[in-house]
């Protein structure tokens, strides 16, 4: 039996399973997957009020970054669907419309401004190629 502390956890005991080690599944805790990205049932995992705080902030903060760098890519794979269809009126109005969410992007420190400028150079580049 192997026993495992976590900070803020009771010790958990895996058993040996027939097929690696260590075992599939915890005696204590339900399944191993439990562990992984957040603990069910913990009141607290962080030791101070301001380190509370930054765990609640950090979590609202992933949940905007994450939609608003989907928001991104719609608009980036839209600009690349119409080019690859070749239509170009459709390409041209996608790369309009995709100019201001990446511009967008890199004042919320989504992503950087170098790569915003390649995404908008190499787009346009295309455009203009098919318009030929």
């Amino acid at each position: 039996m192997i026993i495992l502390r976590f900070p803020a956890v009771q010790w958990l005991h895996y058993s040996k399973a027939k097929k690696g080690f260590p075992g599939r599944e915890l005696t204590s805790a339900g399944p191993i997957g439990k562990l992984r990205g957040s603990f069910e049932g913990v009141s607290r995992l962080a030791n101070t009020k301001s380190a509370e705080k930054a765990a609640r902030q950090s979590t609202v903060h992933r949940a905007r970054n994450d939609a608003l760098t989907s928001q991104l890519r719609s608009a980036i794979r839209k600009a690349t669907l119409a080019l690859k269809a070749g239509k170009h009126t459709e390409a041209a109005t996608a790369l309009d419309e995709a100019t201001p969410v990446i511009d967008s992007m890199v004042n919320k420190g989504i992503i950087h401004r170098n790569k915003a400028a390649r995404h908008k150079s190499r787009l346009t580049k295309q455009v203009r190629a098919l318009a030929k």
